[in-house]
């Protein structure tokens, strides 16, 4: 599956609910809640490949995966340098 296919369930989303997937190079997810959003996601990113993660309710990117463990990696650092919040 890849992102653009998930336009009709975006657009079928009711009012509060949001598909999430993943960024790259960060921690971070993307919320979708439209056809627009999913668009605009494409433009950015490209139509990547996507796997839902039915025990976080998130679509992982696999092409993502080495920018994401990698900010992850840089974080820990951080935090161990430094300390969190």
């Amino acid at each position: 599956m890849h992102v653009r296919d998930l336009r009709e369930e975006a657009n079928s989303l009711e009012c509060g609910f949001f598909i999430r997937v993943e960024l790259p190079n960060t921690d971070a997810y993307r919320l979708l809640q439209s056809a627009e959003d999913v668009e605009t996601f494409v433009v950015q990113h490209g139509n990547v490949e996507v796997e839902f993660d039915e025990a976080c309710r998130v679509f992982r990117v696999p092409t993502f995966k080495v920018g994401r463990d990698e900010a992850n990696r840089l974080k820990t650092e951080y935090c161990k340098r430094y300390g969190s919040n």
